[in-house]
């Protein structure tokens, strides 16, 4: 079946980026429904009054969401990511430092020195998440920062290596 594309026009366009808005705006209306009620547990209250203040950045509402996001930092929550948006480094790293394997330390260890252009330790931040993954049996959790590493790496060099751990260069392409 082929389908109508809807990116193929400025009206079109116009319709998708209405949808993302009226999706955002019934998120943040569904969010706040669920806040209210007060019955989530800390971590899951906090989840919702980040992922809220996303929503009501996504919808032009800074203030609204600069509040969500203080208060999740505030209580100690999500600080590596919030501390990464805001671009203070050094607390974003050590905020990934103290999240543990629960946390996925080395994955938010790596995320936030790829942005920095730390390029090298990026890449080992992301092979010791992969390890670790791998460690806890989780093929997801070692897949996702094996194929961000090979992303970053493919940035330093034509001869990154193909597999972590590995020694042997990937060839050239043929030119």
């Amino acid at each position: 079946m082929d389908l109508p594309s809807t990116t193929s026009s400025p009206s079109g366009l116009s319709a998708l980026a209405r949808r993302r808005h009226e999706n955002r705006e019934r998120t943040a209306e569904r969010l706040t429904a669920v806040i209210d009620t007060g019955l989530l547990p800390t971590k899951l209250h906090e989840m919702a009054v980040c992922y809220l203040a996303k929503a009501h950045r996504d919808l032009g509402r800074t203030a609204y969401s600069r509040t969500g996001m203080q208060h999740v930092a505030d209580g100690g929550g999500r600080l590596a990511h919030l501390a990464r948006l805001a671009g203070d480094f050094p607390t974003a790293l050590t905020a990934a430092e103290n999240l543990g394997w629960e946390g996925r330390h080395h994955r938010v260890e790596g995320d936030v020195r790829w942005v920095h252009g730390d390029i090298a330790d990026a890449a080992q931040a992301f092979g010791a998440a992969r390890r670790e993954g791998e460690e806890h049996g989780k093929r997801g959790e070692a897949a996702m920062p094996q194929a961000t590493r090979a992303f970053i790496l493919a940035f330093t060099c034509s001869r990154a290596p193909a597999v972590a751990g590995s020694r042997q260069p990937v060839p050239a392409p043929p030119r």
